[in-house]
């Protein structure tokens, strides 16, 4: 049974026996990772001790009643919205000062996090907004009168009066301790005039915490209660964790890495699309999924009612917001689609069959053996994903140095319209959201700029642990603790992506986060969340059986059977770059390995492709003692067509060269052999030279216009000037073919008389192409080399090596690439090479 449940989940995974049982007993295991999670996230998560006892409805309800009982206000019919506002200071401070005496009472006057309500007119000229405690007890509410609602003032110590009845009725009730007179500041609009009066609450046992009572009153009426509290700056750097410099420090560098790799996806997306290797389609859906989900997000927060003026028509403002909100949105998810278009192809040529359940995944194949993988390993592994960062949090539980705050994220967004649905968006979002940039971006970063696959990874560990340490904006921490759940994040994102595949990592990432919510939700005691939290883990579990059923029941497809249109284009260019690297290897094996010793000879030769397989080839042959043989052709080919025409020229040759054959027979043999293997219009020319040093001689035959062949004489008495190029006088000949050729060859010869210290060149049209065909330009760059050689005292190899390396350059800034090849053998006049 083990066995046959072993090749469903690891039937593409690449894993030995012993990684497969140990990958086994983890997978086994999960549900207990699951448990040990859970219980100690509810043991250890401050998240879980808020106190929350209110729902969405509860806390409406509770708000239009203060407002009919102590505003006067009836808020029946009003738009209304609800979200949670937790203050992370406020939470870390208390939590470092739980053994003072006043901290708890504070603590429900003051809550970690605060419900606010929302209630505006139908007409948007008026709004209220209520601050309720986790329990439900109004501690608080701003009153918006309407624009054209005149309220008499009564002057200034009318005011005060009236905001100092209100605060001493509120220090009363709560008991709360007065000192000084209250700071004043004045805001007029349209014929109305409000006051905001605010009293500082100090406790010797809390001296870093500023406790403030803001009291607003316009006419006789107060129109504002506000309890809030300010740190003292020094206090907070110094004792807070949010405010510490090394986890902002962390956060810049881990944005500005993800810049700088949204930049390169952008560029690497263009190279992409030029090439036809985008699939323009899933960037997009991409796009709108992410955009839809933040604004789906957004929308259960009640954000556009908070935000709206009562001075401005509330339904453009409405939808001017929302169109706002949208756009930023779907900026958002452009650049999320934009990094894994750009991405996708370089993951795939780096890790092939990595991306395959993904594209069963949206082609529609959800049930597909390949999806089910998928999904019940990575929700395997989003099981120990939860309990190792419990784990890592553990050691600050119980700390008073306040090891982890509230998650703002979370807690903001629990009082949503649908919050069953909510774990199930944010989940998925979330992964998505940090494996593309976190993991595919860099990938695709470095394929084909590292080597060494240990390098590689190396590289790769670093890069997605920096980008995971923005885990500091998520919530308040120490900066161990952050750097842990950094080191967790990023085994999340590498080691189910090099075990298995890319949607493994998102289902994993998502399984915990999903995980974590709905335990958040179920850990409440307001029926709708903990209802909420159980439901959407219901439906997680559902989901999961059903694709459990399919891992067994279902159909597998192979990567070229759901991959899009454009990987069977990339699939061709990575066979067609295959043949090529195939060819290169030929033709590099084809050319001399070294230069040839021969005593009285300097021999130096250069082949430079302009592609990855150029044309031109070169061959230098020891005849004997005294007797050098240099062959040298110009194709109109390229690849592993070039590679081929190469070999056989190179196979024809050897077995003739010593059998002295005179060059113009071998070079018709050679090239009425050759034809047939050429595409019609295509064209081959060659040379084939015999230089003896003894009898001081260049016998050569060539075809086509180059090579060329010059002869650059040395300064001898009477004779011509130093660096001058000669032209040696050739003639047409007609020579006989071999047996089975039934037809004569034409072609041109020479012989030709050598001195001490003439130097013979051989080059392609490449090179003469880089001079512009200027015969001055290429004598003045013959001579250069010999001269450069002997000022330099360098090796004639390097010398013409350094030379055609600069050539090359230069045609390649004139877009007129062609390929380089120049052999030159220099008679030494001392007879020693």
């Amino acid at each position: 049974m083990s066995k046959k449940i072993s090749s469903k989940i690891f039937s593409t995974a690449a894993l030995s026996q012993r990684a497969r049982v140990l990958w086994m007993l983890f997978l086994v295991l999960s549900p207990l990772a699951y448990l040990a999670g859970a219980m100690l996230v509810r043991r250890t998560d401050p998240n879980m001790k808020v106190g929350l006892t209110v729902g969405r409805d509860d806390a409406l309800r509770i708000s239009a009643d203060y407002a009919a009982r102590e505003l006067g206000l009836n808020v029946e019919r009003w738009r209304t919205g609800c979200k949670i506002d937790p203050d992370n200071d406020r939470h870390l401070y208390f939590r470092l000062h739980a053994s003072d005496a006043n901290v708890e009472r504070l603590r429900r006057l003051f809550p970690d996090a605060q419900v606010h309500t929302v209630f505006m007119s139908r007409s948007g000229a008026e709004k209220l907004e209520v601050m309720l405690a986790p329990d439900g007890k109004p501690n608080g509410f701003i009153h918006t009168p309407s624009p054209n609602q005149e309220s008499a003032d009564r002057g200034e110590p009318a005011s005060r009066a009236r905001a100092g009845e209100a605060m001493r009725a509120l220090a009363a009730r709560e008991n709360l301790p007065l000192s000084g007179e209250p700071e004043m500041t004045e805001q007029r609009s349209f014929n109305n005039v409000s006051r905001r009066y605010t009293w500082t609450h100090r406790f010797e046992s809390l001296p870093e915490m500023n406790f403030k009572t803001a009291i607003t009153v316009a006419g006789d009426a107060v129109i504002g209660q506000e309890l809030t509290t300010k740190i003292d700056s020094g206090y907070a750097s110094r004792n807070l964790i949010n405010h510490a410099v090394a986890p902002i420090v962390a956060i810049g560098l881990s944005y500005l890495l993800i810049f700088i790799f949204a930049l390169y996806g952008l560029y690497r997306y263009i190279q992409r699309a030029r090439q036809k290797e985008v699939a323009h389609g899933r960037s997009l859906l991409l796009c709108l999924a992410v955009a839809a989900s933040y604004m789906f997000i957004a929308l259960q927060t009640d954000f556009h009612k908070f935000s709206l003026q009562t001075n401005v028509n509330p339904t453009v403002m409405f939808w001017f917001m929302i169109a706002t909100t949208l756009i930023v949105f779907i900026m958002l998810g452009l650049v999320i689609g934009l990094a894994y278009g750009s991405s996708e192809g370089d993951t795939r040529e780096a890790f092939p069959g990595k991306l395959t359940s993904l594209d069963a995944l949206l082609t529609g194949r959800i049930f597909s053996k390949n999806v089910a993988r998928a999904v019940c390993v990575g929700c395997a592994v989003g099981g120990w994903i939860l309990l190792a960062r419990a784990l890592v949090m553990l050691p600050w539980a119980s700390s008073a140095s306040a090891g982890s705050g509230l998650m703002d994220k979370t807690y903001g967004i629990l009082l949503g319209h649908t919050p069953s649905l909510l774990p199930l968006m944010t989940a998925p979002l979330g992964a998505i959201v940090m494996a593309v940039p976190g993991l595919l971006l860099p990938l695709s970063f470095l394929h084909g700029r590292v080597r060494s696959n240990r390098v590689l990874l190396a590289i790769l560990i670093t890069l997605a642990f920096i980008t995971s340490v923005n885990i500091f904006q998520d919530r308040p921490m120490t900066f161990t603790a952050g750097m842990l759940l950094a080191a967790v994040s990023a085994a999340a994102l590498l080691v189910p992506f090099f075990a298995f595949d890319f949607l493994t990592v998102i289902v994993a990432l998502a399984a915990s986060s999903l995980a974590s919510f709905a335990i958040y939700l179920a850990a409440q005691t307001v029926p709708t969340l903990y209802r909420a939290g159980y439901m959407s883990l219901a439906i997680a579990a559902g989901f999961f059986l059903v694709e459990l059923f399919f891992l067994y029941k279902g159909r597998e497809y192979t990567e070229a059977q759901v991959r899009p249109l454009y990987a069977r284009h990339l699939a061709e260019r990575l066979v067609l770059q295959a043949e090529v690297s195939a060819a290169r290897e030929a033709q590099v094996r084809l050319l001399p390995q070294t230069i040839p010793d021969v005593a009285g000879l300097n021999i130096a030769a250069v082949c430079r492709p302009a592609h990855v397989v150029g044309g031109d080839f070169y061959d230098l042959f020891v005849l004997d003692d005294k007797r050098l043989g240099v062959f040298v052709a110009e194709g109109g080919s390229h690849g592993l067509e070039a590679a081929m025409i190469i070999a056989f020229a190179k196979g024809f040759l050897m077995p003739r060269l010593n059998d002295r054959h005179k060059p113009s027979e071998i070079i018709c043999d050679l090239q009425a052999r050759l034809t047939p293997m050429l595409e019609e219009g295509q064209a081959l020319a060659l040379v084939y030279a015999i230089v003896d040093r003894d009898g001081r001689t260049l016998d050569y035959a060539c075809t086509g216009a180059y090579p060329e062949v010059v002869l650059r004489k040395h300064q001898a008495d009477g004779g011509e000037p130093r660096g001058s190029l000669t032209y040696t006088r050739e003639q047409e000949v007609a020579v006989p073919l071999g047996e089975g050729l039934d037809v004569s060859c034409t072609v041109r010869e020479a012989s030709v008389a050598l001195g001490a210290g003439d130097a013979v060149i051989f080059y392609t049209d490449g090179v003469a192409r880089s001079f512009g065909d200027d015969p001055r330009a290429a004598e003045s760059w013959a001579t250069g080399i010999l001269n450069e050689r002997a000022r330099k005292a360098s090796s004639l190899q390097a010398t013409l090596a350094r030379s055609l390396e600069k050539q090359a350059r230069r045609i390649k800034r004139a877009s007129m690439e062609d390929d380089l090849t120049a052999v030159v053998v220099r008679l030494e006049a001392d007879g020693n090479a």
